[in-house]
């Protein structure tokens, strides 16, 4: 697994490679990537190879205009279609993220530690849940498959 060190170091020079395309360069690339990202979602999320299928999409000539907005309705009663790692589960989250049996902590140190610093503590009628601050996969107009993120990287997006 490569180091933060060497990912920064990898993310400088892209930035810095980015910067130097022209405007058609720059998204003839991110519609690449976005092609990549829907082939590894069709080769390995069962909801989004069944989307695919439905809808007839050509991986090869996509764009995100062809996928619908994920919503966190969907990706909810979905999860475990739409995620492309079959170990992680709606269950094995909650598992997690609640801690249980009679050494399970009222408060939420154990998941703050478990998880890291973008935990946020929100306590609940049993014990506590944890959410990143990152932002929710499905917030509305979203639509790439499996971050729910749209494909758009330019600066007025974020």
């Amino acid at each position: 697994m490569p180091s933060a060190r060497s990912i920064l170091i990898r993310k400088i020079f892209e930035i810095r490679d980015n910067a130097r395309m022209s405007a058609e360069q720059f998204q003839a690339m991110k519609l690449a990537k976005f092609r990549q990202l829907v082939r590894h979602a069709s080769a390995s999320s069962p909801y989004y190879a069944q989307l695919i299928r439905e809808r007839n999409i050509d991986i090869e000539r996509c764009t995100p205009a062809d996928f619908p907005p994920l919503t966190k309705a969907i990706l909810m009663a979905e999860f475990d279609r739409i995620v492309t790692d079959r170990r992680i589960t709606k269950r094995a989250i909650a598992d997690f993220l609640i801690p249980r049996g009679p050494r399970a902590r009222s408060d939420t140190s154990c998941i703050r530690r478990r998880i890291g610093h973008e935990a946020v503590r929100r306590p609940c009628g049993r014990g506590a849940v944890a959410t990143a601050c990152n932002g929710v996969a499905g917030s509305p107009g979203s639509g790439s498959p499996t971050t729910g993120r749209s494909a758009d990287t330019s600066r007025a997006s974020r």
